[in-house]
């Protein structure tokens, strides 16, 4: 029995050992399975944060996409604002234009008119810009030759301050301000009050230029705060081109020579109106862009046309510009192209140009005669100014003999064409055939219309008649239905 307790107990030991072993294990299991877990945490961290950088990035990516979809839908969306602001610049640049319009440009003087001392006048031009006075309301104001609003202010012209605007009366002038003297030089009246001048020669305008000395705008005031002077015409003489070319007056820019026949044509290059200049009538003689030294490259500015012809003021065309040129540039129809010029020949007129640039400033383009000028002048070509004084000298006409030649040739120009006294004969002969028989009397206007009574109006004049009576100062109506039409005629013819 106690053999049987033994072999028990050892049994038990060995289990307990065994259980034991067991349990170390068991322990050690778990703590490698703790190990292995915390390592596994670590790896589902990273992995969590890779998937979430991933995210990230994928965000990151996304909204990357959709900033570059809304960048393409706003440049697509932007081509119609292009349109509409290159509409609007069309707009601006067509409204600069038609002041543009407002002004005759003159022709450069190329070669010297042979009769220079008998049709034409010559006027020291003032050196500054040229500009439009346009005074109405009790206002003037000031415009370049681009459409610039550069000054507004009173003055004495009709319609221009308060004190000289009566009714609708308006003042338009072509004129030439000089900051030194800070003066308007009036070159050309074009509207004075209700009369106009476009239509009007210059030796008319020339005479109505005696209409500054009705107004006081020549001095300061409170109802002038500008100075505006008339330019003087004089013949073209030797002595009177001598005076000019030794002007002291005002500083000058070369010289207007008008014709005395020529109109004020708005909008074109006339060649009734020339202008020259050398080295010492003008500072910029060679043309300058800047205004501090003169070009290097010779320049001129053309019209470009929808077909891609680049025309000059006159509408000759010089240059052929391609498609490709003008939409890479967004150029819109009769824009201003600058080019350079690297030949002209001076025969045919032919020039080898090279574009440059779009002008958004200017509105109007030059015309042949300027680039002609230039090219003469860079070569020492030019007119000159014993050119002119040799013309004049050539000429042995007095101005006492040319003025009476104007004056004969005024008094001819006063019959109504060469057939008037012709027309008058045939339409005395028409008179004497007419039949009054067959006359319709509505033809005629006599300065009243006789009416034949009907019989309300009868009884409306006898009851005029009637009240009339009582009224010593109302003189009685007497009509009646028999009414002689032809015999008032008669009398009345």
């Amino acid at each position: 029995m106690f053999a049987a307790l033994s072999e028990i107990e050892q049994g038990a030991h060995a289990t307990s050992g065994s259980n034991n072993r067991g349990a170390r294990s068991l322990f050690r299991n778990r703590d490698e399975t703790a190990t292995e877990t915390l390592q596994e945490r670590r790896r589902q961290a990273r992995l969590e944060r890779q998937q979430s950088r991933r995210e990230e990035a994928m965000v990151r990516r996304r909204a990357i996409l959709e900033a570059t979809m809304e960048a393409e839908e706003q440049f697509n969306n932007r081509q119609p604002r292009n349109e509409e602001r290159q509409a609007k610049m069309y707009r601006k640049w067509k409204n600069k234009r038609g002041w543009s319009l407002n002004f005759c440009y003159p022709e450069w003087m190329c070669d010297v008119p042979a009769n220079l001392k008998e049709k034409w006048y010559v006027i020291a031009r003032p050196a500054g810009t040229r500009c439009l006075l346009y005074a109405k309301g009790g206002w003037t104001s000031c415009r370049k030759q681009n459409g610039v609003l550069c000054d507004e202010f009173y003055s004495l012209l009709p319609g221009g301050s308060e004190r000289s605007y009566r009714g609708r009366a308006t003042t338009v002038l072509d004129c030439v301000y000089n900051d030194e003297t800070e003066t308007y030089y009036v070159f050309s009246i074009l509207k004075w009050g209700p009369m106009e001048l476009y239509d009007k020669n210059a030796t008319f305008r020339e005479f109505f230029m005696t209409k500054f000395q009705e107004v006081n705008c020549g001095e300061y005031s409170d109802h002038n705060e500008r100075l505006i002077k008339p330019l003087p015409y004089f013949p073209c003489t030797a002595e009177h081109l001598q005076m000019c070319y030794n002007w002291s007056e005002y500083p000058i820019d070369g010289f207007y020579f008008l014709h005395r026949d020529g109109l004020y044509e708005t909008g074109e290059a006339s060649p009734l109106i020339l202008r020259w200049k050398d080295q010492k009538t003008s500072p910029w003689f060679i043309d300058s862009d800047n205004g501090q030294q003169s070009n290097t490259v010779e320049v001129c500015r053309l019209r470009v046309c929808e077909n891609g012809d680049c025309t000059t003021l006159d509408n000759v065309s010089l240059f052929q510009l391609d498609e490709n040129t003008r939409s890479s540039h967004n150029m819109f129809p009769e824009q201003i192209a600058k080019f350079a010029i690297e030949h002209f020949d001076e025969t045919t007129r032919n020039a080898n140009l090279r574009f440059l640039k779009p002008c958004n400033v200017r509105t109007l383009p030059d015309c042949l005669s300027r680039i002609e000028f230039q090219c003469r002048a860079r070569k020492g070509r030019h007119v000159v100014f014993n050119d002119i004084l040799a013309v004049l000298m050539a000429n042995a006409k007095t101005l006492a003999e040319i003025e009476d030649e104007l004056i004969s040739e005024f008094f001819q120009n006063l019959e109504f064409g060469p057939n008037t006294r012709q027309q008058e004969m045939q339409t005395e002969e028409n008179i004497t055939n007419v039949n009054m028989d067959t006359m319709d009397i509505s033809n005629f206007n006599f300065g009243y219309r006789p009416e034949i009574p009907t019989m309300e109006d009868e009884d409306m004049v006898e009851d005029n008649t009637v009240n009339s009576n009582t009224t010593t100062n109302h003189i009685p109506l007497n009509f009646t239905s028999n009414v002689n039409v032809d015999a008032m005629l008669e009398n009345r013819v």
